[in-house]
């Protein structure tokens, strides 16, 4: 018993909580890794957001609209006249606050002292980190999905739900969506993945067993994010960061940039009088959505 309780001491030491519990985190926000990152020293960050007004495209609203504070157009100059002047289509400037996730669990001495309870203290680190990991993806699902509504990233609707694979056709939606977002004029976005849930996850697998498709599936990239299959050449995970209903598409490198001032950080600390071991974890962030035409939410799957 004294070998074994000090094995479950050893699952409380600090260096072990602080692999562990970012270990645990990272599993299950693998898709964190398509973002762009950014490290910022505030806790409020100044960001440029697209606004898609067309200037290139020849014989357009653009060239005939007076703009200048002169009422010139663009690209029109006489002679020894001042050059216009002009904003159009440049990005609009947003601040962004930082936000903390933080949370605590419990670990009392009993959970170290006895043989009997020895997964405890490993089971109060997975409850920690895959609620970490819960409220990160959620923070960041809603930042990049605009809340799930699109308001000004791109939307399809699926023709059929995905669920009903006989009669539904994935492949077709996924490519609407993908059209959409590399069509975009003077932009060079370019998809190379798709996030879905889990229960979409069995309906494309589904589908493509009746169809009895070739694509190619992968061992798991970590737990709670597998790449299940590639469709026309766009990676597909599953993640639980998605809503049922949705998936997104996009060029996630050029979508946004994810500020941190405060990295996924673990504490530890003790209180004699309940003789409780406190384990914290905390990361101070957000995310901007920069580019939203870069993304994709294809709906009703």
């Amino acid at each position: 018993m004294a070998e074994m309780a000090t094995i479950t001491k050893d699952f409380l030491n600090k260096v072990f909580v602080d692999k562990n519990v970012k270990t645990l985190v990272d599993e299950q926000t693998i898709w964190e890794q398509m973002l762009t990152k950014q490290p910022v020293d505030s806790l409020n960050v100044r960001y440029y957001k697209e606004q898609y007004i067309d200037i290139e495209t020849p014989n357009d609203s653009a060239m005939s609209a007076p703009i200048d504070t002169n009422l010139k157009s663009p690209g029109y100059r006489a002679p020894g006249d001042l050059f216009p002047h002009t904003g159009f289509g440049m990005p609009k400037e947003y601040n962004l606050g930082l936000r903390q996730v933080a949370l605590e669990v419990d670990v009392p001495d009993e959970s170290a002292k006895y043989a009997e309870m020895v997964n405890l203290p490993l089971k109060a680190q997975q409850k920690l980190a895959n609620s970490m990991a819960s409220y990160i993806n959620n923070v960041l699902g809603n930042a990049i999905s605009e809340n799930w509504t699109g308001s000004t990233v791109n939307t399809v609707t699926a023709s059929v739900a995905w669920g009903t694979y006989t009669s539904s056709t994935p492949i077709d939606d996924i490519l609407a969506a993908e059209e959409k977002i590399e069509d975009i004029s003077g932009y060079n976005y370019k998809v190379t993945s798709m996030l879905v849930s889990k229960q979409t996850y069995f309906d494309l697998r589904a589908y493509v067993a009746y169809k009895n498709l070739n694509y190619k599936y992968t061992v798991p990239v970590a737990n709670g994010a597998t790449e299940i299959l590639q469709v026309e050449g766009i990676k597909v995970f599953s993640t639980n960061m998605v809503k049922r209903a949705v998936a997104i598409l996009g060029d996630f490198k050029q979508c946004g940039t994810l500020f941190e001032s405060e990295p996924l950080t673990t504490n530890k600390y003790y209180t004699d009088q309940d003789h409780v071991t406190h384990l914290q974890a905390y990361r101070t962030f957000n995310f901007a959505l920069t580019d939203p035409k870069a993304i994709c939410l294809i709906k009703s799957i």
